[in-house]
């Protein structure tokens, strides 16, 4: 990060200025200016970027019907938004105000709707009270004033909104990943939409609770990444929180183990990226798989619990099942599902995507036009190459080599969706026949499309 002078600022002002009258004289029509309200000399940040680009999303969706042109700046002096839009203008500052109020983090959202006589429009001419103090919520021209608060109060408080919302965003889209793979159909031997699989203990409807019920403290861990500096501290915080997180789930669940796997790999992958932010690094692959195997040989030794089907079979063969995966930075997924992990780049995929900030309810008919197709197709990959210790569990090694096997034949072949559906189908008939279930598999299918949105926005680069 670039801490700026004075002199960076007052000109990244001016320049400011200048744009707007440029974009207002050019297309005599309102423009909204958006920008941070971040205090202190240091403007731009990835956990400030992410923050800058959940607002613009917001803003984005309210006027994108209207929208003639868009600029985007991201500079050390932080990321501006100029915008023009083809509407009324106190609509316009309507629809800005709402998103400006809308949680804890739009407090740091700067949205000038700017009119043809180049001056921004007032709040108070709406009949809405002016912004509120970003440390007590006080009205905020009267702490400036007053100078009521330090500069390192305001600072610190600034930093603590962005990185609470970007724990919030990134577990959002966790929990949307594990709520796709339930949904993706047909998944062979597993509970999704169309059936139960290979299980008479487990169906949709537990899968969501469950789902409903660990996300908080996804949320937690996420959080505590951006509190403790010392790996070791973080890593027993993040097992800590894990192990009450698994009590909370097989309550929910009447002892069902639903998600103990998915949550430790979507733990262990978001607990990469928020560590990193938290450090103001950008989330690379590599380092997220570093940090990945890092905490995965802690959890090996620390290990309390060695009860589980997926213990049992590492008895035998150390080199299956998630603690493997994990310990190597999850091959199955970077490296052999690698041409997949860009797929929701494309503007097909972005509106929707970008929706997943602030993702409440769980969009099916949007997911099975948009997300699905992609994946099935990752499923396939997974299962060619996944060394699922489930799998060994109930059917041996002999299965596991022939699922290998078959979806490796159906990962080259590349047909249509609607033939890869039907021949999943037919899969799944068999695998229920004997008793065959890979959940290894669907909790590396949900990190996948985890890593594939979160690239999609920006997030992992």
């Amino acid at each position: 990060m670039k801490a700026n002078s004075i002199l960076d600022i007052l000109n990244s002002r001016d320049e400011r200025v200048r744009k707007q009258r440029e974009f207002i004289e050019k297309y005599e029509r309102p423009l909204i200016s958006y920008t941070l309200n971040i205090a202190g000399s240091i403007k731009k940040s990835p956990v400030f970027d992410i923050v800058f680009d959940e607002g613009l999303n917001l803003i984005i969706s309210e006027i994108e019907d209207n929208l003639l042109f868009k600029e985007i700046k991201r500079e050390s002096t932080g990321c501006i938004a100029y915008l023009v839009v083809d509407d009324e203008i106190k609509e316009l500052k309507r629809k800005m105000v709402g998103i400006e109020e809308r949680s804890p983090s739009a407090r740091l959202y700067d949205i000038d709707v700017i009119g043809l006589d180049l001056k921004p429009v007032s709040r108070i001419e709406f009949g809405v009270s002016e912004r509120r103090c970003i440390v007590c919520n006080k009205p905020y021209l009267e702490c400036r004033r007053n100078k009521t608060h330090s500069m390192e109060e305001v600072v610190s408080k600034t930093q603590k909104i962005a990185s609470d919302e970007c724990a919030k965003v990134i577990s959002n889209i966790a929990s949307y990943c594990l709520k796709a793979e339930l949904s993706t159909t047909p998944k062979p031997g597993l509970v999704d939409k169309k059936n139960n699989g290979s299980h008479d203990d487990m169906n949709f409807e537990l899968f969501l609770k469950s789902i409903n019920t660990i996300t908080p403290y996804l949320e937690e861990e996420y959080l505590a990444c951006f509190k403790y500096k010392d790996k070791n501290e973080l890593f027993q915080e993040m097992k800590n929180i894990g192990m009450r997180a698994e009590y909370a789930m097989l309550i929910a669940t009447n002892s069902i183990n639903t998600h103990k796997g998915a949550f430790f790999s979507l733990s262990n992958i978001g607990c990469g990226i928020c560590y990193l932010l938290s450090n103001d690094e950008e989330p690379s692959i590599s380092k997220i798989r570093s940090f990945a195997t890092e905490f995965s040989l802690w959890a090996q030794t620390h290990n309390d619990l060695q009860n589980s089907n997926g213990y049992k079979v590492r008895e035998n063969d150390n080199k299956v099942g998630i603690y493997y995966e994990a310990i190597n930075g999850y091959p199955s997924i970077f490296d052999n599902c690698d041409k997949y992990l860009n797929t929701f780049k494309g503007d097909r995929y972005m509106k929707y995507i970008s929706s997943l900030y602030s993702c409440s309810e769980f969009d099916y008919c949007t997911f099975n036009e948009i997300i699905e197709e992609q994946a099935l197709r990752v499923f396939c990959t997974l299962l060619s190459c996944a060394d699922d210790s489930n799998i060994i569990h109930r059917g041996g090694i002999d299965a596991l080599c022939d699922m290998h096997e078959q979806f490796l034949q159906l990962d080259r072949e590349n047909i249509s969706i609607g033939a890869l559906k039907s021949e999943l189908s037919e899969v799944d008939s068999t695998f229920i026949a004997a008793n065959l279930s890979p959940g290894g598999t669907a909790d590396l299918l949900s990190i996948a499309l985890f890593i594939m949105i979160l690239m999609a926005l920006n997030i992992v680069r």
